[in-house]
């Protein structure tokens, strides 16, 4: 689904009107962000770091043409070492927006920026998914929002308070492999 949704994206005409707003977007709000570390997590074939002068920036997906390979509910960055994170549609194609969201506060900074767009569910791409069974134009939460004979199904409210969600980790606990060192941190 994340595929046809990159290929549409640079294919169809709508798709080339909306991938030029948010890339107009991700300019302006990426401009005056400073750090050291900047990763985009999601749609890979797209630089959305562009006008961003953090001198260490990578892209991570869990396909595509990234430099890191990962899922995005489990982030291998360590906890505080990042400045800056954009997640261009990331929850619109996830099953667990909520640990996606936990990730996110674990590997910021605690004065990070997060930055991340996705569809409005009740808005007219909202609508046009809950009553398309077959769609041809691939409409994010696919796997998240429908079944296989396209009955709805119940998606979590991912923009509730994520710090209350968190839980607590013991020194240690959770580091491992998928860890890895930033350069320069």
């Amino acid at each position: 689904m994340k595929n046809s949704f990159s290929d549409w994206l640079s294919s169809s005409e709508l798709g080339c009107y909306l991938l030029e707003r948010e890339q107009a977007y991700f300019d302006r709000a990426v401009a005056d962000v400073f750090g050291f570390h900047a990763v985009q997590l999601g749609l890979p074939e797209v630089d959305f770091l562009r006008a961003n002068r953090i001198p260490w920036q990578c892209r991570v997906a869990d396909s595509g043409p990234a430099q890191i390979l990962c899922d995005p509910e489990q982030l291998p960055f360590e906890s505080r070492s990042l400045d800056l994170l954009v997640m261009p549609h990331v929850l619109d194609f996830t099953t667990v927006p909520h640990q996606v969201l936990r990730e996110a506060e674990r590997v910021l900074m605690p004065e990070g920026r997060l930055i991340l767009t996705g569809f409005n569910p009740v808005s007219l791409w909202g609508v046009r998914r809950l009553v398309q069974v077959e769609r041809r134009v691939p409409l994010p939460g696919g796997r998240a929002d429908h079944d296989q004979v396209g009955r709805r199904r119940e998606r979590p409210e991912p923009f509730r308070l994520v710090h209350d969600q968190v839980r607590p980790r013991r020194c240690g606990e959770g580091l491992g492999p998928r860890r890895c060192v930033l350069p320069g941190g």
